[in-house]
């Protein structure tokens, strides 16, 4: 990319851009121009193609035409012929018989195809007239995008995020939902004043309801960023990541990256609006997302179609609880004793909440995000139950004093959903695990602990019985239904890793201490601790 003047206000703006983003005076290539120019074949001076005669030397143009091609193979000169025009006399027949049979030809054929023609003539206009208003219509649907786009990025950048939030189309919260973990608006906002946004191009689909725009933005070095907040951490700072993050955006020596970046639209109610998607986060958060088409946009909308589907009728939200938390720093507002039922074939990998605050009238007052599951967290299985920990909490952040607690509603918002694995290919691991490893027992039930009585699982005894040592072992337990149906599971190392027992040798027996248990966590109510089955499920060979 490279920065011209616009012709019309003289401030900067990409040789790419269609129209100047600052104050719309349409773009023409220069080659364009030069090609509304042609030559007087008269006298050679450059003329407008449209006039009727030179006006340098007042030859005819458009009226008397001259034949510039070959026809069945006689070549015709380049202007017209005059009197003075020098023609052996074999050579005037053979145009003058041309002419006449092209002559002939042409009334002939305009002849029997006059009633069509004259028909066709109506038709022909009103397909023009068509095409016409289609590329109209276009350029009109283009100019609204571009328009909206870049009011878009305006009103971003001065921070009127209320503003920004007409252009999408859903609520975005861009304090919950930076990447970076800044934790004040004040914050964000000075990060994006150090961002500049310049819209290249826009397509839009034929039954315009779906577009796309390209953008490239230009932005500090984000790694420089992120190394300078984690060389300044600090545990006597809590604040110390986000302070170094902050120091090095205002320092004038890091470096600046220009990178692409797509956003895609969709029109709603009639009304072309920026779709909150994962392409949205991306490009203006890191300047940065993958290229976009309508074929991955007909696709992203059909997957989200499927999850939005799946969410709605597989996935139950069974309990929950709003109110105040006892957290490190005091009573907070929080959320916890979450449970979750998939009851589809899917495996949930992530899992976001939306939490809405109601006025008195029944009227959203305040909305907030929370994802309870994570990529560091367990997913949750086709047909498994999930309940969050008794003593854990999520804190609902930057909520004001003057929210009610008590009126809320929360709802499942997004998950993140992957095919459950059907392979049956095995590992050397499996097949030895089946032939060699036996859970000789244990005690699946009740345990006293520091918090009362806890499930959980003791008196584990596990035989190798093969010729491998084994370095790490994973024993896990399932937790079935009525009918037999696994519907939970835990899974503890034995062997190996923190706190698990040393190396379980070739042909030699292990067993845990006996004053030792390994609680079960995120068990549902619905969970019956008597119906399990255990098994070793992964090893390690030393």
């Amino acid at each position: 990319m490279a920065l011209i003047k616009c012709p019309e206000c003289g401030r900067e703006i990409s040789d790419k851009s269609k129209i100047c983003i600052h104050c719309g005076y349409p773009l023409e290539n220069e080659k364009d121009k030069k090609e509304l120019c042609v030559k007087c074949p008269e006298c050679e001076n450059e003329i407008e193609n449209k006039v009727k005669k030179c006006p340098y030397c007042g030859y005819p143009i458009g009226k008397k035409l001259y034949i510039q091609n070959t026809i069945q193979g006689i070549s015709f000169p380049e202007k017209p012929f005059s009197t003075g025009s020098f023609l052996n006399k074999n050579s005037r027949i053979i145009v003058a018989i041309s002419i006449f049979l092209i002559i002939v030809l042409g009334v002939m054929f305009f002849f029997l195809q006059g009633k069509k023609q004259a028909s066709g003539e109506k038709i022909d206009e009103k397909s023009q007239s068509v095409s016409d208003s289609l590329d109209i219509g276009l350029q009109s649907e283009k100019s609204a995008i571009e328009s909206m786009v870049n009011d878009f990025f305006a009103k971003l950048q001065k921070g009127n995020w209320e503003g920004t939030q007409e252009y999408l189309t859903e609520k975005y919260s861009y304090l919950e939902s930076n990447p970076f973990g800044l934790s004040t608006e004040s914050n964000i906002k000075k990060l994006f004043e150090h961002y500049n946004y310049i819209l290249i191009d826009s397509k839009v689909n034929d039954e315009r309801d779906t577009a796309f725009v390209n953008i490239e933005i230009s932005h500090p070095n984000q790694i420089e960023l992120l190394e300078a907040s984690i060389a300044n951490f600090s545990f006597n700072d809590g604040n110390s990541i986000e302070n170094g993050f902050m120091n090095k955006l205002e320092d004038s020596d890091i470096g600046n990256m220009v990178t692409s970046g797509s956003l895609n639209l969709v029109k709603v109610d009639g009304q072309w609006k920026i779709n909150v998607d994962d392409l949205f986060t991306s490009c203006i958060f890191y300047g940065l997302s993958e290229e976009t088409s309508f074929e991955k946009m007909a696709e992203n909308q059909k997957k989200q179609a499927e999850e939005d589907l799946y969410i709605k009728e597989m996935i139950d939200l069974v309990d929950y609880r709003v109110g105040i938390m006892e957290g490190y720093s005091g009573k907070v507002p929080g959320i916890n004793n979450i449970s979750i039922k998939n009851n589809g074939d899917k495996q949930i990998d992530s899992l976001t909440l939306g939490i809405d605050f109601l006025d008195e009238n029944g009227n959203v007052s305040l909305s907030k995000q929370i994802t309870i599951l994570g990529v560091f967290d367990n997913p949750i299985s086709a047909g498994y139950s999930w309940k969050m920990e008794k003593d854990k909490f999520f804190e609902i952040e930057n909520v004001p004093d003057n929210i009610d607690l008590n009126r809320v509603v929360v709802s499942i918002n997004e998950a993140q959903l992957s095919n459950v694995d059907t392979s049956i290919h095995r590992t050397p691991e499996e097949e030895y695990i089946d032939q060699y490893i036996e859970v000789t027992n244990y005690n699946v039930g009740m345990h006293t602990g520091y918090r009362g009585k806890e499930p959980g699982i003791s008196d584990v005894s596990i035989k190798n019985i093969g010729d491998k040592n084994i370095s790490e072992l994973t024993l896990t337990v399932y937790f079935q239904d009525e009918n037999g149906k696994n519907i939970a599971e835990d899974s503890f190392m034995f062997i190996g890793g923190y706190g698990g027992g040393d190396t379980l040798k070739a042909n030699y027996s292990w067993k845990m201490e006996s004053n030792r248990y390994y609680e079960f966590k995120n068990l549902a109510d619905e969970v019956d601790i008597s119906r399990n089955n255990v098994k070793v499920t992964e090893i390690k060979f030393e």
